[in-house]
């Protein structure tokens, strides 16, 4: 299918705009886990159950999703996101009853997905709560695509061109 330049030029326009909206929700989410008292149980079961120490919790970024319906929903409309953009980005998602939009990955530690040029992509989440899923990710979408990603491939790609790897699921 051939694609014409305005169509080209709205599809890099939503990928710019995800791109954007995975920034402000990582920063926010990070904010959350290591600023604010909401994220106190999230941090604990990191550094106490997981083990991982504060650098390595900021070298990838990891975050906290409030046990709400809708706080990343009300800044990221605070930051002006379109709520479609929202959407489109897999960030928030339409109530079954819809009436209004709620955080999709509440209450969760958030792991964000980072592709080889360094942005984020998407997420992967882990409840705190005992909820199912255990784990939730990021939905396809025009920036993400689960099946083509590698968690950490950007950390480690300068490592496996010089030394090899094995890949294994």
């Amino acid at each position: 299918k051939i694609v014409k330049n305005d169509q080209f030029e709205e599809q890099n326009n939503q990928k710019k705009q995800i791109y954007y909206i995975n920034d402000l929700a990582t920063q926010f989410y990070e904010y959350i886990l290591l600023k604010q008292k909401t994220g106190k149980r999230a941090l604990d079961y990191l550094k106490k159950e997981r083990k991982l120490t504060e650098a390595t919790i900021r070298e990838f970024r990891l975050g906290y999703a409030p046990d709400a319906w809708d706080t990343l929903y009300r800044f990221l409309v605070s930051k002006k996101v379109k709520i479609e953009d929202m959407v489109l980005a897999g960030v928030v998602i339409k109530k079954s009853d819809g009436s209004g939009y709620l955080d999709k990955f509440k209450g969760r530690i958030i792991f964000p997905l980072t592709g080889i040029d360094g942005k984020v992509i998407g997420f992967t989440a882990r409840t705190i709560f005992n909820r199912d899923p255990k784990y939730l990710n990021t939905s396809d979408t025009p920036v993400f695509h689960k099946t083509f990603f590698l968690f950490g491939l950007e950390k480690s790609r300068v490592t496996i061109k010089t030394e090899g790897a094995v890949f294994v699921e």
